[in-house]
């Protein structure tokens, strides 16, 4: 079943900017191995986003607006089969033979590129591969409006992506896999559950 939220000021502020690829947030994790495993490949590495979006209810989510009536902005937040919850904005560049150096340029290419956000999952997702002769090297990067996800969560993000392809390529479950989490009402909701500071700091102007 859909669930709809409805965002608050603050947030809408945060998503109307990331429409111009502002208050985009990036997660980046770059993961080497001496040897070539050949059931890593596309196909697995969406297996695992799905195991995500299972996960994670808000990568589950587009956004409907439609600012010449109104300025609210709803979040739907998409059942697991839904068509839109598998239109996953996915890349996977593979440089072959290269060096760290063209990785990085490639990274910098991929955060730059404009997300379109209306009626789309409000993030997306690239693997950039390269060999030397020693090793291969793969950099995921996951990039999300920050109305969805802040620095700090995003990084733990790609961990947890890492650590289900890394199971799925092992042929084992990791937690990650197992545990679903349920959306908050808002921050606000969940920093006052965890106690981490209160909503009179967080919320320091309105927009």
């Amino acid at each position: 079943m859909k669930q709809i939220k409805k965002l608050f000021d603050n947030e809408k502020y945060i998503f109307q900017a990331g429409i111009i690829n502002e208050l985009v947030v990036y997660g980046i994790l770059i993961l080497e191995s001496d040897r070539i495993y050949t059931n890593f490949n596309e196909s697995l590495v969406r297996k695992a986003l799905d195991y995500m979006q299972k996960r994670h209810p808000l990568l589950r989510a587009h956004a409907e607006y439609d600012f010449e009536k109104s300025s609210d902005i709803h979040l739907i937040i998409n059942d697991e089969n839904d068509s839109k919850t598998k239109e996953i904005d996915f890349e996977w560049i593979n440089l072959k033979q290269s060096n760290r150096e063209n990785m990085i340029r490639e990274i910098e290419n991929f955060k730059n590129k404009k997300m379109l956000f209306k009626n789309r999952l409000l993030w997306s997702f690239g693997l950039i591969e390269y060999n030397d002769s020693a090793k291969n090297y793969y950099s995921i990067v996951l990039k999300v409006n920050q109305s969805v996800s802040d620095g700090m969560n995003v990084s733990a993000l790609v961990v947890e992506i890492g650590n289900i392809m890394n199971a799925l390529i092992n042929q084992t479950e990791c937690d990650e896999m197992k545990i679903r989490l349920e959306l908050e009402d808002s921050i606000y909701a969940h920093v006052e559950k965890s106690q981490l500071f209160t909503k009179e700091i967080l919320f320091t102007r309105k927009f």
